[in-house]
């Protein structure tokens, strides 16, 4: 409908749209970056593959697994979370760099685990937020 130059009212995340030509400056910003893979499915294939796709997709409830951006996943929980790689920092032996913003978005990617957390791929950023820590918060968390 977008692509069209009609609105779209039946999926809450288009719905403030006007065209899919803001839908794609929407992308460019920091705020859209996480829908930027749904918008490259659609321009390269079409919603037909994606509504198929989508019409088998089991049941949040019932999943084995569950992908979630660390937008969408917050106020909820999972037993077990699994950190990926795609955070944006950079880290060397005697320091680290990351906006504020990434930080926050990390920590509540981290604080949805309620049984136990994997942050293989941010092991090292880890270790770098950790000697930064006042001593005092440190023995709090068991250092």
């Amino acid at each position: 409908m977008l692509k069209q130059g009609r609105r779209v009212t039946d999926v809450p995340e288009l719905a403030w749209f006007n065209s899919w030509h803001d839908v794609h400056e929407y992308c460019e910003t920091n705020d859209g970056n996480d829908i930027k893979p749904l918008v490259k499915l659609v321009d390269d294939h079409g919603t037909d593959p994606l509504k198929r796709a989508l019409a088998k997709i089991t049941p949040i409830e019932q999943a084995d697994y569950i992908i979630s951006t660390a937008h969408k996943a917050k106020g909820l929980e999972w037993d077990r979370v699994h950190i990926e790689d795609d955070y944006q920092f950079k880290v060397n032996e005697k320091d680290h760099k990351i906006s504020d913003e990434e930080l926050r978005l990390l920590y509540v990617a981290c604080t949805r685990a309620k049984v136990s957390l994997n942050i293989h791929h941010i092991y090292d950023l880890v270790q770098q937020l950790k000697k930064q820590m006042p001593v005092s918060l440190r023995k709090a968390v068991g250092e």
